[in-house]
């Protein structure tokens, strides 16, 4: 079933609309070559400027994030806030505009700007629409930001709205790592066995480990959909 976010809104009637619909099932399908086939016969059918091209770069945006094109959705969402700023802020355009919003903060994430898609991803988690996933990628700003008490509970919030398996596992590690570092690591007098059956303090050099786990690694995300 298509997307109803990557989808122009059902009063939008053009030559293009039904090309739309047939490229948005196939992206929903995982069929991703022939969905960006169909799209290139969309663009053929919208005029410059047009209402209808808008739709169409809308959907080739929503395609660009499905296979991490990080950089190309990004410059094709400045292109529709900035070209098409007037058609997105109608009324009826509203959950399209939002889903843009959500795709610009998750960009900016996956492109290593967490300090910008914060305050982003902080307005989108406060809408139903895909909230689990926007608040794991808000978890991950403050996590790359070491502001861990929230991170923790926006990654919290993410699991219990059943949040979508592609993230859960990275969800439960991070979770994981910021109680281990904040919690056992913090406290030096941490007992445990040694072979004698007495206590020794646990070393050190654990501790450190999972500290340094908590420095946000330079890298770009890898929970990316296949």
């Amino acid at each position: 079933r298509a997307s109803g976010s990557c989808l122009p809104p059902a009063r939008f009637s053009s030559g293009s609309t039904r090309v739309l619909a047939i490229s948005a099932c196939l992206r929903n399908l995982g069929h991703r070559a022939e969905a960006r086939q169909v799209l290139r016969r969309a663009r053929g059918l919208a005029t410059e400027d047009s209402e209808g091209l808008a739709w169409v770069l809308f959907a080739e945006t929503c395609l660009n994030a499905d296979e991490g094109n990080w950089k190309e959705a990004l410059a094709m969402i400045d292109v529709l806030t900035s070209k098409f700023s007037p058609l997105f802020l109608l009324p009826e355009n509203q959950s399209q505009l939002e889903h843009v919003q959500r795709m610009r903060g998750i960009a900016l994430f996956e492109l290593g700007r967490p300090d910008e898609a914060r305050p982003i991803l902080a307005v989108a988690a406060t809408r139903e629409t895909e909230r689990g996933r926007t608040l794991y990628y808000l978890a991950r700003c403050y996590y790359e930001l070491r502001d861990f008490e929230r991170s923790k509970q926006c990654f919290r919030e993410a699991l219990e709205l059943n949040l979508d398996p592609v993230y859960q596992a990275s969800a439960h590690y991070l979770l994981g790592l910021i109680h281990y570092a904040q919690g056992q690591c913090r406290d030096r007098r941490l007992l445990a066995p040694n072979k004698r059956g007495g206590a020794q303090q646990v070393h050190s050099a654990r501790c450190e480990v999972a500290n340094r786990a908590l420095v946000p690694a330079q890298r770009q995300s890898r929970h990316r959909r296949d």
